[in-house]
């Protein structure tokens, strides 16, 4: 009997929110990490917040594509560089 490939189709989210505690689920970054790569302009990062005028209250989100991006610009550079092992 032939078998046949099976595409799947995954949806990712476009933005992700910092963990509270342990790592963020796609890319495996803690909440500390990911606030650094945005400080430094390596990922993307929007705030949300609420109208009021002196509110200090929000929401942090991430592109994750802008994630995802970082990642594969440090593989390239490990590989260029040698270090391309994953460990």
């Amino acid at each position: 009997m032939k078998q046949e490939a099976v595409s799947t189709i995954r949806a990712f989210p476009r933005f992700v929110r910092a963990p509270a505690r342990g790592r963020e689920f796609f890319s495996g970054f803690s909440r500390s990490k990911l606030y650094q790569l945005e400080r430094k302009g390596e990922i993307r990062g929007i705030a949300i917040r609420e109208e009021q005028a002196r509110s200090n209250r929000g929401i942090k989100l991430f592109d994750l594509q802008s994630i995802f991006d970082y990642v594969e610009r440090q593989a390239c550079a490990n590989t260029k560089s040698g270090n391309g092992d994953a460990t």
